[in-house]
């Protein structure tokens, strides 16, 4: 079991570009069979991009990317592990023909996944880049098929296809036409789509600005009441050391005098309710 300290640390490496380093973390501190498949993708990945990669490196990248498939076929890993499959082994191909037998590979891996992502627009594109390069063009008349008549929404994706369609003699113009027409519905509901999700981003703008107003609103307001409360504080403060000051005079001033203290004893009533209240008052504000 890899843990997550493990994980997080190959993931951090991968994004600072430290593909070698990613690669010795994972050599060392993972088992192959306990590699997932994201994690497969993401060596692989890093085997091709690693400073000066050599042919094993690049055999290495397209295997992993091959296991990773393998291991989750039917989940976002196994797609992305197509598309790498596909991509790398397009590219590395150019510069020797040795490697094509893994885009072989990645073919029969297409035409299986094609069950789970046959309506995912990376999986379509991914199928288009494959078998355009194969040389395949009754797969890629299915792929543009499949685009052009299925609910497909990208712009790029159907634009790609439209034009694709110039080269074979299979559509006619009045089927070209009615794809063009197609296409528009097809651009004008997701313009309708967006507009009506950019409205929706604006209200809630404009609620969040709402609510960020009555925020500020409610902090001025908190920030005078307890600007007047300290205020008030002081006052407190200064009559209660009046009060105090008066009481110590008149105990002061009986005991010179020769006043009993109970002559007072009204005054001192009234300094023991003042300073209750007071403290009442300091505990309320605190």
């Amino acid at each position: 079991m890899i843990s997550e300290e493990i994980k997080d640390k190959i993931k951090d490496l991968y994004i600072q570009k430290k593909y070698e380093e990613a690669i010795e973390v994972t050599e060392k501190f993972t088992l192959p069979e306990e590699r997932p498949s994201g994690l497969l993708n993401l060596v692989g990945t890093s085997y091709y991009l690693k400073r000066n990669p050599t042919k094993e490196d690049f055999c290495t990248a397209l295997s992993l990317f091959e296991s990773a498939y393998l291991k989750e076929k039917n989940s976002i890993h196994g797609l992305n592990a197509i598309k790498n499959l596909v991509i790398v082994g397009i590219k590395i191909s150019n510069v020797s023909k040795e490697y094509l037998k893994f885009l072989h590979k990645a073919k029969n891996y297409y035409l299986e996944g094609s069950i789970n992502f046959q309506d995912n627009i990376e999986f379509l594109q991914t199928g288009i880049l494959l078998f355009t390069y194969l040389l395949d063009k009754k797969k890629i008349r299915e792929i543009i098929n499949s685009i052009l008549n299925g609910s497909v929404a990208s712009k790029d994706l159907r634009g790609q296809s439209t034009f694709m369609i110039n080269y074979f003699d299979e559509w006619s113009q009045k089927e070209v036409f009615n794809i063009s027409k197609k296409n528009k519905e097809v651009f004008n509901k997701k313009a309708n789509d967006l507009q009506e999700y950019s409205k929706n981003i604006n209200d809630l703008w404009k609620m969040l600005r709402f609510k960020l107003d009555d925020e500020e609103n409610y902090k001025s307001k908190l920030n005078e009441k307890l600007k007047m409360s300290l205020k008030d504080l002081s006052c407190l403060s200064d009559n209660y050391n009046y009060l105090s000051e008066l009481a110590d005079e008149a105990l002061f001033l009986g005991n010179k005098l020769g006043v009993p203290h109970y002559i007072i004893s009204r005054e001192a009533e009234d300094l023991a309710l003042a300073s209750k209240k007071y403290n009442e008052c300091i505990s309320r504000i605190l």
